[in-house]
């Protein structure tokens, strides 16, 4: 009966093994050679890629308007109202020079200086919003130029993550042999380990087994007595 119980464990252990046994017959009838070689050209590809990464603008973590953009646009603008603003004061002050002399009002009289105030209050009114629409220009060439070293900076980082990406995509091949090798080793060590469980486990239903035909002999035995 010993016998008997071992075959049948013995089968057990074959039949845990088998199917280990057979994928790791696979792994090592695989051949990488085409893998590999691709592998190593995508390698090549990707370390010349890494190479010009080198050379390439870095990534831009932080950007900020231009000053000078502002205060030159801001220049410009008021400038501008200054070429118009004050040719047309000078000939409204003439005119009113004129008009004032033909009312028949004299040079320093009460009348003819409130008049001359009025004139250039509104002259000076018209500079102050020049000065201030200057302002605004100056702030949204500021903006302006924001908008466009936060572009510059993004076209920047998604070119270099780009070409990361492309670097770890080119990385991200078939097996090679090195892979398939380790690939093999961990399904070795899993047949060895199934292995051992199994005869372990053999050897438990052995010992199981004799211990029931001795308590069976024995209690026979007593029976007959």
């Amino acid at each position: 009966m010993s016998k008997a119980v071992g075959s049948v464990l013995g089968t057990n252990v074959k039949a845990n093994t088998h199917a280990g046994e057979n994928y790791l017959s696979y792994l090592q009838n695989i051949d990488t050679t085409l893998a590999d070689k691709a592998s190593s050209a995508m390698a090549t590809e990707a370390n010349q890629m890494a190479q010009s990464l080198l050379t390439a603008p870095e990534m831009v973590y932080g950007v900020d308007g231009s000053d000078m953009a502002r205060q030159r646009t801001e220049n410009a603008t008021y400038q501008a109202y200054l070429d118009k603003l004050l040719p047309q004061h000078k000939t409204q002050m003439a005119d009113l020079e004129t008009r004032l002399a033909n009312q028949g009002l004299s040079v320093g009289s009460q009348a003819y200086q409130r008049a001359v105030n009025d004139l250039t209050s509104q002259h000076n009114d018209a500079l102050n919003q020049a000065a201030y629409n200057s302002v605004l220009k100056g702030q949204e060439a500021f903006s302006n130029s924001l908008k466009d070293s936060i572009n510059a900076g993004s076209f920047t980082n998604n070119a270099r993550q780009s070409g990361i990406s492309q670097i770890y995509g080119l990385l991200q091949n078939s097996p090679s042999s090195y892979e398939n090798q380790a690939n093999i080793y961990a399904v070795q060590q899993g047949i060895a380990n199934q292995q051992a469980n199994a005869k372990q486990q053999s050897f438990n239903n052995t010992m199981g087994a004799l211990s029931a035909i001795g308590n069976t002999a024995g209690y026979a035995a007593g029976f007959a007595i």
